[in-house]
């Protein structure tokens, strides 16, 4: 069992609402503000803050972008994912452009974020959970993706389930009809079997594990699919966070412009707050 100097659990582990006012704010707080983190692996095996970017979401301004000097000793930085080497790091402690911890890299985010700001991003929680912050008014891509998907398939199934009522109702009447009974009855038995059977092709086969970050939701997927755009091609050295907070505002920025709202404001209400406010702001709306 592992044993805490005094103050080192609430240090490592506290987390922190997003105040209402701020020392440092003054008239700097944003109306939205895309972010991205970097995690490395801590000797205790603990996920580790090691990078933070924030970009103002309406302008596309860069309010930060620094490395985060961790708040435990560091078994690995995940280069191959975080993109952050110990050379950056080493480099970045010895120019003292690093932020302290995760309370600095919190406290130089609500220099810009305050309550009523909405953060933007994809799979947001995770950023949240490195930041040890708790905010009130997220949009997340990955959220509304998903929302996406489960909307079309839901219409699928209502689909679905109404052609093979009309099968069912078709193969009841009509053998009815004098002189067509025999035919249209092989034919219609044969098409209605289609219809069960269509989606079981693919039934019991194992698919492929898809590799880290390629999945359907992932950010990538995501910008390729929707803007045809291509990101984290760097391969084994890792992602950039200034990048993939970048990518996720154009990602949004996207889904406010082209998804009907219906499709995700009864299930994710911030979402639509923060278009209300976009559309107030820059007067664009439908």
């Amino acid at each position: 069992m592992r044993e805490y100097r005094p103050g080192e659990l609430d240090r490592l582990h506290q987390i922190h609402e997003t105040p209402r006012s701020h020392p440092d704010r003054a008239t700097s707080v944003k109306f939205a503000v895309a972010i991205d983190c970097e995690m490395g692996t801590a000797r205790n095996g603990d996920s580790e803050l090691i990078r933070l970017s924030a970009i103002d979401y309406l302008t596309g301004e860069v309010l930060i972008n620094n490395l985060v000097k961790p708040d435990q000793p560091m078994l690995h930085l995940n280069t191959k994912w975080s993109g952050v080497t110990w050379d950056q790091m080493n480099e970045a402690v010895r120019k003292k452009t690093t932020l302290k911890g995760k309370s600095g890299a919190r406290r130089l985010l609500w220099k810009f974020v305050g309550p009523d700001t909405v953060l933007v991003g994809h799979s947001v929680h995770n950023d949240l959970k490195a930041l040890k912050l708790i905010h009130p008014r997220v949009v997340d891509s990955y959220v509304v993706e998903h929302k996406i998907i489960e909307e079309k398939k839901a219409i699928e199934a209502r689909e679905k389930k109404a052609s093979e009522a009309a099968a069912r109702r078709i193969e009841e009447f009509l053998p009815e009809i004098a002189g067509l009974a025999d035919g249209h009855e092989s034919s219609l038995t044969t098409n209605s079997q289609m219809v069960g059977n269509s989606t079981t092709a693919t039934d019991g086969v194992p698919k492929k594990k898809k590799a880290k970050g390629t999945g359907d939701l992932a950010l990538k997927t995501l910008l390729k699919k929707y803007l045809a755009t291509d990101i984290q091609t760097k391969g084994n050295k890792g992602h950039d966070s200034l990048e993939d907070a970048t990518a996720a505002r154009d990602l949004v920025h996207w889904m406010v412009s082209n998804v009907p709202l219906r499709t995700v404001c009864k299930t994710n209400p911030d979402f639509q707050l923060s278009y209300l406010g976009y559309a107030h702001t820059t007067g664009e709306g439908r």
